[in-house]
Parts: C-alpha cells; structure tokens; sequence
C-alpha cells in the first residue's frame, strides 16, 4: 500500500485549474489525466500553498464540504463564502475529477499520459 503510494507519488503533477473547472479538463489541458487516488496525497494545505496563493487554508466543515476540494475560493465569490481561503476536504474520498464549482479554483492530481512528454 506506501509502495503503491510513494510510487503515485512520484509521478503525479499537481496542477490549479481555471476557475470553475474540473479536474479533468484541467488536466487535459496540459495533455495528462485526472487521477483520482492522487486526491488522498493532495489533500493538505502545504500541498495547496506551493500551488496556491491561499490567505489562510482550512479543512472545509463537513455540511459545506464539496467534491471540488481541495481549492481556493475565488475572491469574487458571492458574500458567505471563504474568499481567498484555501479549502481541503475532511472526507476526500467524495472529491471527483469531474466536479466544479463556479467559485473555485480546484487543486487536481493529474498523471502523464503514457508517451507523452511534457
């Protein structure tokens, strides 16, 4: 299981997405594929501080947590929301690659695709 892990680890590239885009076609964009398993390893502030310009990072209350964590919330998003603020998710395990949401900026775990080169 660390073997598998660590090798998951190893060649994944964590990317932001556009606002309010998935995973999946945040990933393609750079020609890899969403990956779902690599949220686990993704789902922690340092890891959305090296790709984020978070003001604070929080993990979301479970009732306002959504499948588009870990993210950043958009500075425009409406009154009531955490703007600025980085998000990860305290049951990542309901995080999709193709989820969205209009006002965030999602952290995604994306794998070369095979023979590509980057």
């Amino acid at each position: 299981e660390d073997f598998r892990r660590d090798a998951l680890n190893a060649r994944l590239v964590t990317i932001s997405g556009r606002l309010g885009e998935s995973c999946e076609k945040a990933c393609a964009r750079s020609n890899m594929d969403c990956e779902k398993a690599g949220f686990e390893l993704i789902n922690q502030c340092p890891r959305l501080q090296q790709v984020m310009k978070c003001q604070q990072c929080e993990v979301a209350a479970l009732g306002s947590a959504g499948p588009d964590m870990p993210c950043l919330v958009s500075q425009r998003a409406p009154l009531g929301h955490p703007r600025g603020f980085c998000m990860v998710a305290p049951n990542v395990q309901f995080s999709t690659c193709a989820a969205s949401y209009r006002h965030t900026f999602r952290l995604c775990p994306c794998l070369p695709r095979q023979g590509s080169r980057r």
